[in-house]
């Protein structure tokens, strides 16, 4: 038996290792504090380099995020950019 909220954590699993936004998908799961997406969904980037092989994730960022993907191991990697009208940064994670 399969609830819709596996379904919910499933996606969201799959989109952050697949490099979205975590802000973005925050955002998409209801979820009040960014932090709560990053403690439930962290496994996400390990899953990325344990089955895909990854060495190297690159994302782009909400630029006020960047603390966030900061404690994950993230680093910046470009200057600031307008997308979508909000301010983002290059953040890149490497083994």
């Amino acid at each position: 038996h399969i609830n819709p909220h596996a379904f919910r954590h499933t996606a969201a699993s799959l989109l952050i290792a697949a490099g979205s936004d975590v802000v973005a998908v925050s955002d998409m799961l209801g979820h009040a504090e960014v932090s709560t997406t990053l403690n439930i969904y962290s496994h996400a980037i390990e899953a990325a380099q344990e089955h895909f092989g990854a060495t190297v994730i690159d994302i782009e960022a909400q630029e006020y995020a960047r603390g966030f993907y900061e404690k994950v191991g993230f680093k910046q990697s470009s200057a600031p950019f307008i997308l979508d009208g909000i301010p983002h940064i290059k953040m890149t994670w490497q083994a």
